[in-house]
């Protein structure tokens, strides 16, 4: 009898030949008859994860490390706390009057350099993790603030990813984000490298009139 161990992701298994029985251990039972023969995975699609997977505690917590480009009004919204799994009335808060009021465009003199000599304008919060991932998927939610929590965060941005938090490759990017409080705005990555910095550089604020970044939750999804 033949016995397949199927990983923890989804694959289509195809068996050239026939098998007297076949069973699966992490998978849908399988069947076959008479003979002998080989099995073929096909389409591997890993399982996503979301990371980091509990609540920090502080900017340097559980294996995980997290940074801004700058941070304001520091004790109530520490960087940290856009990982710490609440939606409220709290998170990253970066500095005052970085963005414009009418055009939402970054306005201020943060930078980055991706893929050796571009560069991307804006504010930015990253994350390192312990162990090289690959994101499938990024969720964002505004700080709980009436009347402007949902005029704070990303509209329109750039993903990138390093390898030692020095050197930035591009992964993606994102524009027309809107958000409505206590819920998350998806974000889709596209990419199959794996990195273990990622960081999210806004470039223009969601529509509205407030100028200063502010964000209640981010959640890395990936495998």
């Amino acid at each position: 009898c033949l016995r397949v161990t199927v990983p923890s992701a989804t694959y289509t298994i195809v068996f050239v030949g026939s098998f007297s029985c076949v069973s699966e251990t992490g998978g849908s039972p399988g069947g076959g008859d008479g003979g002998s023969g080989i099995v073929i995975f096909t389409n591997a699609t890993p399982t996503s994860s979301e990371y980091p997977p509990s609540a920090m505690t502080g900017n340097s917590s559980g294996g995980y490390t997290t940074s801004a480009s700058s941070t304001n009004h520091a004790t109530a919204f520490e960087i940290w706390k856009v990982h710490n799994k609440t939606i409220g009335n709290e998170g990253w808060h970066g500095n005052g009057n970085e963005y414009s009021s009418s055009t939402r465009n970054f306005t201020g003199s943060f930078s980055t350099t991706y893929d050796g000599s571009s560069t991307v304008g804006g504010e930015w919060i990253q994350l390192q993790v312990p162990t090289a991932i690959t994101i499938t998927k990024i969720q964002i939610a505004p700080r709980t603030l009436s009347p402007d929590g949902t005029e704070r965060v990303p509209g329109e941005g750039r993903i990138l990813g390093s390898t030692n938090g020095s050197t930035w490759s591009n992964i993606g990017t994102f524009t027309g984000k809107t958000y409505t409080l206590g819920n998350y705005t998806d974000i889709t990555v596209t990419t199959s490298t794996s990195y273990t910095y990622f960081r999210i550089v806004i470039t223009k604020l969601a529509p509205g009139t407030a100028t200063t970044v502010n964000i209640g939750e981010i959640k890395y999804f990936g495998y």
